[in-house]
This record gives structure tokens, C-alpha cells and sequence, in this order.
């Protein structure tokens, strides 16, 4: 593809040697200096721990054909490739993937789903419903990309770690996976977007039918530092959507509808707006709502416990109907849910003494509606498994041990992708908020408390995994090494059963 079809002239600020060079021909878009390869062209990207900047020299003695940058080198070396100054590289990279791919977004019915909590349950009930009612979808988000259903991964041992470990892939994954999926005759796409996406413009050059709100508590911290710089990422979205769906019981939500140029259909439980459900009916095997949007009135049943489970549900009928799909398919197709993997996951079945389940609750947030769901059908103790995350926002440690303290009858408090922080030094930070010193045991190895949390338990009583979800992986340093809760958990109920 020509360089001018990439990156288009209003877009640089200087152009190195002249304009004139921008009619040579791209072979491939790389951002790490180990994939330079002759006639790339190269995205200097600064992260968290390196600039590609610094690696300039290298980039060009391995023969990349043009090099993007934001600031252009104090020494221009001898026999320079060109050389493309834009205010942002990572605004470039993304305009320039999606380009390179044949803009196939433009080709789609996009929609986005963001918010604290919820973002892959509420996306994982849409995408079931629009296929249920005979769309090709494709799904994106921190479970797995699918198509149809089927899931999908790239090739490359590296970009599968990458999009193991991402909510939104970055554009050298998205954008070809949204090429395959016009390729095998997708309408609509579902998708996660994170904050991160946002702030690092990976998905600007997407324009959403549909934007999808749900949340928005204390998280990612160590990236953005204020709630304020936290609520700008995520509204994002809602600048590039022709209608967004808002929960506006959140406070956040009612704060976001107040600034949208797009037009809004709000929704909640307490809040009485275009979409509601009333009546709220919670069980053990899943809830039960009035729902009420227009000239819209019918009963919705989930089989999946829980009041976020009303307010994930919500969000999804509401935004499938705006996209056409007819009402009463939307609540046939949300009854025949039957789980979210790694979402208030069952892991017992019938003949065990006790319930275990797996979440991915990994905020203050979404551990206290946790606790509350269960706490609501618990008929033993409720026993909790959980840690906190490593190289990830501290602040919310001692707050998720609070929360642990206050809510669970006893934790076992361990590690939980610790990467490269001293996974004794994160637990220690959680045991500043838990402050019940008797009703806590701590196990650094994960595999060993589970097994130990489930083995103690006594009969009737609940034990939550909580952390994890659906990953099957734990990263320590940098490394992804196998882990999976599913089986972990069910050898030791199969242990417990022959004790």
C-alpha cells in the first residue's frame, strides 16, 4: 500500500526528505524494533517503561523504509529513511492500521461497551442476542474474540500472550481481526473499550452505532491518577457514537448524559428514564425484572444471579432493540444465557456439600456487589479466595481488604498475577485494610489456597475465586505460565468428595 493511502498529508507536521516520498510502497506497520523488517514502515510508541524513540539508529540500520515520530531525532543520521513527525504516533498507528486492513470498521455495525464493571458480561449478553436473532456477530473484549461464536486468536505465539492480557487489542490485532471478520461476512461487532483504548487512541478511527455505558468506581489509578482523568477517557466513546445506551443510576452515568452531543436513552432501577426495570426479583438461579422502555412492557428472566445481573441485562435488551432486533427475541434469547465464563461462574455441581464459583471482581467495586449477591442466597459461611494484581493501581489493595473484612465470613488472601512486584509486598498491602486478623489465613501460593480454602470449608457454605475469572494463565515477571482455576478447583472437590 502507498505511504499517501496510510498516512494522509493534514495529518504530519514535518515531512523528511519532502511530500514527494510519499508515493513509495509499505509492506508491513511495526512499533517493536525486533520486527523491523526492509520497506516497514516504523511507529515510534512511548510506554510505560520505554521509549522507541531511544532506538532510532536501530530502527534504521534495519532498513525501515519511513520511521513516525513525535519528536524528530537532534542528529538526523547519515542516509536517513523518511522521517514523519505527527502530534501523536499512537493516533497514527491506529489510522494507519485500519487503513493498511482496508477500513473495516467503516464496513460494520460497531458497538462499544465501557464502563468500571460489567463491560464483558453485558457485551457477552448482546452478542448471544444478536446472534440468536440470526446476525453474524463477531466479539471482542478480556474473554476471547469470536466470530459467530468460534473463537478466534492470531497466529503469532506474541500477539496471542498480548491479546490474552487485553481488554482491546492493540491496532496491529484489531484492525486485521476486524478485516477477517468483513472477510467472513460479519454485520456487527461487539466490543470491550477500555480506558486505556481510549486514552491511547486505539480505536479512533472507529466510528460506533452504538455506545454502551455501565459504570464507573475507583480503578487504573496508576494510569490516570483522578477519577477526572479516569471519566475523560471513557467519554471518548461517546464523541464517536450516533447513540449511546447510559446507566444513569451511576453517578457517573447521569454526569455523562449531561455532556453528549449524541442522542441518549437512559436506563436504570432507581432512575425512572426511557428504559427501567422494576419489581427486581433475586434468587439463587438467576433474576427476574419488569421491563418497561415506550410502548415496551414484559417480563425479563436471566439465569444468572445477581443485581448486576439486572443492570448488565438492561443495558443489553436495551441497546439490542435500538439496533432493531424485536423485543420479545431479546428476552427469549437472554433466558437461554446460561453463563458468562469466569462471571459468577458455577464450578460445583449438585453433589457437592458446598458451591464454588469464579469471578473476575478485581475493584472494590465489583467485590462488594459480589459479596452482596451472595451473601443474599448464602446459607452456610461465605468463605473468600482473592489477591490483587501486580504493577496495578495500589490504592485499591487495602480498600478490596476492607471490603474482604466487612462482607466475607473468612478470606484467604494470596497472590493473583503478581508480575513484577513482590507478591508478599501486595499482600501485605491488602492486610492493611483487613483488619479482622482472626478471620483471615494467608497462602502466597494461589493453587494451594484454593485447594485449602475449599478442603476447610464446611457443608452448606459458599467459596469464592475471586480475581482471576475466566483467565488461564498467572503472570509472574513477565511470563505467562498455565493456570486455571476450573481445574484446580475441581480436583479439590473431587479430593473433598473422597475424604
Amino acid at each position: 500500500m502507498l505511504l499517501k493511502d496510510l498516512i494522509f498529508l493534514n495529518e504530519c507536521q514535518v515531512i523528511s526528505p519532502s511530500e514527494s516520498s510519499f508515493d513509495i510502497s509499505i509492506s508491513h506497520i511495526v512499533h517493536r524494533t525486533q520486527d523491523v523488517r526492509p520497506g516497514c514502515l516504523f511507529v515510534c510508541l512511548k510506554g510505560a517503561r520505554h521509549d522507541t524513540h531511544d532506538n532510532l539508529d536501530e530502527v534504521i540500520k534495519k532498513g525501515a523504509q519511513v520511521v513516525v515520530v513525535e519528536r524528530m531525532p537532534e542528529k538526523m543520521p547519515e542516509n536517513p529513511p523518511i522521517i514523519i513527525q505527527v502530534p501523536s504516533c499512537r493516533r497514527a498507528w491506529a489510522w494507519a492500521w485500519s487503513r493498511f486492513c482496508g477500513s473495516p470498521s467503516e464496513k460494520l455495525c460497531m458497538i462499544g461497551i465501557t464502563g468500571t464493571n460489567g463491560k464483558t458480561s453485558t457485551s457477552t449478553m448482546l452478542e448471544w442476542v444478536l446472534r440468536a436473532s440470526g446476525h453474524h456477530t463477531a466479539l471482542i473484549g478480556t474473554i476471547c474474540c469470536t466470530i459467530d461464536g468460534t473463537p478466534i486468536s492470531p497466529k503469532s505465539e506474541g500477539k496471542q500472550s498480548r491479546i490474552a492480557t487485553m481488554t482491546t487489542p492493540d491496532p496491529d490485532i484489531l484492525y486485521p481481526f476486524l478485516a477477517e471478520a468483513v472477510h467472513c461476512g460479519v454485520t456487527h461487532v461487539v466490543m470491550e473499550v477500555s480506558s486505556h483504548a481510549l486514552a491511547l487512541e486505539k480505536v479512533c478511527p472507529i466510528h460506533f452505532e452504538e455506545a454502551i455505558f455501565t459504570n464507573l468506581s475507583s480503578e487504573h489509578m496508576d494510569f490516570h491518577h483522578t477519577m477526572d482523568d479516569y471519566m475523560a477517557a471513557k467519554t471518548k466513546l461517546f464523541l464517536q457514537t450516533s447513540h449511546a445506551t447510559i446507566c444513569m443510576d451511576d453517578a457517573f452515568g447521569a454526569r455523562l448524559a449531561n455532556c453528549l452531543p449524541c442522542p441518549i436513552t437512559s436506563c436504570g432501577c432507581v432512575w425512572k428514564g426511557d428504559a427501567t426495570a422494576s419489581q427486581v426479583e433475586l434468587g439463587h438461579g438467576g433474576v427476574k425484572y419488569f421491563y418497561r422502555m415506550g410502548k415496551i412492557r414484559n417480563i425479563v428472566k436471566v439465569n444468572l444471579p445477581g443485581t448486576f445481573t439486572v443492570y448488565n441485562s438492561l443495558l443489553a435488551l436495551t441497546s439490542a432493540i435500538h439496533l432493531g432486533v424485536a423485543p420479545h427475541r431479546v428476552i427469549q434469547a437472554l433466558e437461554t444465557l446460561i453463563e458468562v465464563p469466569g462471571r459468577m461462574q458455577r464450578i460445583s455441581d449438585e453433589t457437592s456439600d458446598i458451591d464454588v464459583y469464579i469471578d473476575y471482581a478485581h475493584t472494590e467495586a465489583a467485590l462488594k456487589n459480589l459479596l452482596l449477591t451472595v451473601r443474599a442466597f448464602a446459607k452456610g459461611k461465605l468463605v473468600l479466595v482473592f489477591g490483587c494484581g501486580g504493577d496495578r493501581d495500589p490504592s485499591k489493595r487495602s480498600q478490596m481488604g476492607r471490603c474482604a473484612a466487612e462482607l466475607a465470613d473468612y478470606s484467604y488472601i494470596t497472590s493473583d498475577n503478581s508480575r513484577t512486584e513482590d507478591p508478599n509486598i501486595i499482600i501485605s498491602q491488602i492486610l492493611e485494610g483487613h483488619h479482622k486478623a482472626s478471620h483471615r489465613k494467608v497462602i502466597l501460593d494461589r493453587k494451594v489456597a484454593i485447594e485449602t480454602a475449599i478442603l476447610e470449608a464446611s457443608g452448606g457454605d459458599i467459596v469464592l475465586l475471586v480475581g482471576k475469572g475466566h483467565e488461564n494463565y498467572e503472570i509472574k515477571g513477565t511470563t505467562l505460565l498455565p493456570f486455571d482455576e476450573r481445574e484446580i478447583a475441581t480436583l479439590a472437590l473431587q479430593k473433598r468428595a473422597s475424604m
